[in-house]
């Protein structure tokens, strides 16, 4: 376990003991709310611990970093397929004398964002 994943472990299981805490100073009863809360302290412990690769991308974008100074984001796209075909239409439509970084990035249903690299072979696939 990284320490970034020990952290985010941490702060979840804090909120928790702190929303049980407060429950039982106030004499608290709604269970919804309780549900609610507990959902999302499971749903962001659940993502700490699937691996990036397993986790199933609900959007796909191309990061484009013009002149690898300015970012500008391209998307979302519904598949992987559509978020390529930008990609080498952003490359082809490059004309700076140093091209600017072009990269994948995909969205997963936690909100976690991964961005990876495309191979330089990848722009001069037909």
């Amino acid at each position: 376990m990284t320490n970034e994943q020990r952290e985010a472990l941490r702060a979840a299981m804090e909120r928790i003991q702190a929303f049980n805490e407060y429950c039982e100073a106030n004499e608290y009863t709604d269970t919804g709310e309780a549900w609610t809360i507990l959902g999302e302290a499971h749903d962001a412990i659940e993502a700490l611990f699937t691996p990036t690769k397993e986790r199933e991308p609900v959007a796909y974008y191309v990061l484009h970093i013009w002149g690898d100074v300015e970012p500008q984001l391209h998307g979302p796209f519904d598949c992987e397929a559509d978020r390529d075909s930008v990609a080498k239409s952003v490359r082809a439509a490059d004309e700076d004398d140093i091209p600017g970084g072009i990269y994948p990035a995909e969205i997963d249903k936690h909100g976690a964002l991964q961005v990876d690299t495309y191979s330089g072979a990848f722009f001069d696939e037909e």
